[in-house]
């Protein structure tokens, strides 16, 4: 139920480390209101913790704290020699967070108010959102946390924390500057700490909806803002080497043209981008477009007449330009990390998926290399245009656009998604890996990855 990993690396010549910790606990994301509860926890200990934290930082020691899909995480990062006094205040604090009603009732609002200012997000970052809404479980809706938060009170609050310790697994990591016995005194900071009386548990990872081969689904989500976007979402068969290498080496070579045929020259849009989108290591790509000319469903027949004529282009590549785009995406994969918290975050991703060659990125450089350029021809067809793909549209319908109507293509059977609810209902699910624990991705136009 604890486990403390450790490595020793002076590579990069600094004195700085870096110490993460997951607590998992089946009450973190179980419903609406323990998510509004955990949160509402993490803005209090933060809160609390803000005038000892503040001179850290002054002194280049920084920490961050964040609810994810089965509990909650902390990293400390910055110069080594100071960490277990931060550790240790953080771990007191977690274990003991002061509440008083005014405080509770300020942060409260404060958390309302993101919540409320979410649905009000660029229309592009409404658009991606609505993917993990729709595809993993457990997921809950900033309605639905709004709803919850509005409901509990401080008592609830300082009843649901020991419960929530109560029942724990935790993970922790500690790279870099640090010799064994340095670890080790991290480590035992926060077993005292958290988990000395705790239950050892199994939180079940979350779930990815595996879409049947040939859905065609779309969501049509209407915005208070005056643009409209689109967000494609193309998802792959499984979560092999093979599969993640296939999207990654797609999203190599169709990313540049796609925005110049759409942004450059047609000027569809002044957002426009194509993104590896990872939904709890599930791979696939996403194509994007916002605007404020062109409504949403214009967007997607634009997009499907770009990758449909994009077709030709892959099938008449020359073998040269074929294995210049994968050179080009190796050298991406194996280039070094420039820092230690590059790469301090993707032991930690190899840490929870359970591999523990840490080779992660040489096994994707393989599967990239033995990608022939027929085989590549074969996926684009079969992922993109054949009639089994596995596709989901995110219409977001600005307010310019909202008495547009959009034409029914008869020829294509599409279903569209109503009520999440009766769509997740009796739905596969991919096979379970555990999640990553980095820090939830913004929308960035290289990748979106949704992680626990």
């Amino acid at each position: 139920g604890y486990e403390l990993w450790y490595r020793q690396d002076s590579s990069y010549r600094i004195p700085r480390a870096n110490f993460y910790l997951t607590v998992r606990s089946p009450l973190a994301n179980d419903s609406p209101t323990h998510v509004a509860l955990t949160k509402l926890y993490l803005a209090t200990v933060k809160d609390n913790l803000s005038e000892f934290t503040y001179p850290a930082r002054r002194a280049g020691l920084q920490y961050t704290l964040y609810h994810h899909i089965r509990g909650f995480s902390l990293r400390i990062s910055g110069f080594n020699d100071k960490q277990p006094l931060l550790v240790a205040r953080v771990i007191e604090v977690l274990r003991n967070p002061h509440m008083k009603q005014a405080q509770f009732q300020r942060i409260k609002n404060i958390l309302m108010r993101e919540l409320g200012d979410d649905k009000r997000r660029k229309p592009y970052r409404r658009s991606i959102s609505e993917l993990p809404h729709l595809l993993i479980q457990p997921h809950w809706s900033d309605e639905e946390q709004m709803d919850a938060m509005r409901t509990v009170s401080v008592e609830d609050l300082q009843a649901f924390v020991p419960q929530l310790l109560a029942r724990v697994s935790l993970i922790a990591f500690a790279h870099g500057n640090l010799t064994r016995p340095d670890a080790l005194l991290l480590g035992n900071l926060v077993q005292a700490g958290l988990w000395r009386g705790a239950m050892s548990v199994s939180v079940p990872n979350g779930r990815v909806i595996k879409l049947a081969a040939g859905d065609e689904l779309i969501r049509q989500v209407e915005l208070n803002h005056p643009d409209s976007a689109v967000a494609i979402y193309f998802q792959g068969s499984d979560k092999s080497d093979r599969v993640t290498a296939q999207f990654s080496l797609l999203r190599q070579i169709i990313d540049t043209p796609f925005y110049q045929d759409l942004r450059t020259e047609r000027q569809l849009g002044y957002m426009v981008f194509s993104a590896l989108t990872s939904l709890l290591g599930t791979p696939g790509i996403t194509f994007v477009i916002q605007s404020p000319t062109t409504d949403s469903g214009s967007l997607e027949r634009q997009v499907d007449k770009f990758i449909s004529n994009y077709e030709e282009t892959v099938s008449l590549m020359s073998h040269g330009e074929f294995e210049h785009h994968k050179a080009g995406l190796l050298t991406r994969i194996l280039e070094a990390e420039q820092t230690l918290q590059k790469r301090t975050d993707r032991y930690w991703d190899e840490i929870n998926e359970l591999e523990y060659q840490f080779n992660s990125h040489q096994r994707l450089a393989d599967a990239v290399r033995d990608i022939t350029k027929p085989e590549f021809l074969d996926f684009y067809r079969s992922s993109l245009l054949a009639q089994q793909r596995r596709r989901l549209t995110i219409r977001c319908v600005g307010t310019t656009h909202r008495s547009v109507r959009f034409p029914v293509d008869t020829n294509v059977r599409r279903t569209f998604i109503e009520d999440r609810s009766l769509f997740v209902r009796d739905r596969e699910y991919f096979s379970g890996v555990p999640l990553p624990f980095a820090a939830p991705a913004t929308a960035a136009k290289a990748a979106t990855a949704i992680r626990g």
